[in-house]
């Protein structure tokens, strides 16, 4: 069964990035049988590794159906997996129902809609590891779980932002901004000056940055949207 659905999110990623509906599918119809495999499939062995990973985003997962259920998405209906697998784990007295499993998924997808699958299933495989849940488990001990790796994530996406890079051909270094004493900003301003020069490697780097400033950016982004809405609708 691992061997089955260990290529479920990769082929998923691929069938949503080339709109290609068939294989979706296809490998959506392994889902409903693959009910364990898929956490086993999805985790990591560590934060480094789930982040690395080219995963396709929660809210990505969000655009695509259900198979047989076109009212429910396929990120839902993972999720609802994941997260009732970390259910069936504990054994307490105080234990999720069905509703709070499915209000659960909901937090996680508003919440954390930046993060993979990946990265969802590895947070909660390594916080089981040391979780101290004594004879309650509810919703906001999983979400505490995430909110715990989102912190590790920060740092990781930092450290991949200010990597050290190879030189160019052209025998240009890129400073590193906690090695040459320039602000992230400031190796921003630079790479756009390289691209600007026609640096076919600064272009390459100039993509990475965006795409870690980004990352960086969404959690706050999505708090900001989320507490202008509680004051718009009063909460």
């Amino acid at each position: 069964m691992l061997r089955q659905a260990q290529p479920l999110s990769q082929a998923l990623s691929e069938a949503v990035r080339t709109n290609n509906t068939l294989l979706a599918r296809q490998t959506t119809e392994q889902i409903d049988s693959l009910q364990v495999g898929i956490f086993r499939a999805l985790r990591r062995r560590s934060a480094q590794e789930a982040f690395t990973e080219d995963g396709l985003s929660v809210t990505a997962l969000c655009e695509v159906c259900a198979p047989g259920r076109p009212e429910v998405s396929l990120a839902t209906t993972l999720l609802t997996i994941v997260v009732s697998q970390q259910v069936q784990y504990f054994n307490v007295g105080k234990t999720m129902n069905a509703a709070q499993v499915a209000m659960t998924v909901d937090d996680i997808i508003d919440r954390f809609g930046y993060m993979s699958l990946e990265e969802i299933a590895t947070a909660f495989a390594l916080a089981r590891r040391t979780a101290q849940v004594y004879d309650r488990l509810d919703p906001n001990i999983l979400m505490s779980w995430l909110y715990d790796y989102d912190r590790r994530r920060d740092e990781l996406c930092e450290q991949q932002a200010q990597r050290p890079v190879a030189s160019s051909p052209s025998s240009v270094t890129v400073p590193v901004a906690s090695a040459a004493g320039m602000s992230y900003a400031e190796y921003g301003r630079w790479l756009e000056a390289e691209v600007a020069k026609g640096n076919p490697d600064a272009i390459r780097w100039k993509a990475d940055y965006d795409e870690n400033r980004r990352r960086l950016e969404e959690p706050a982004r999505r708090e900001a949207a989320f507490q202008a809405w509680k004051k718009e609708t009063g909460l």
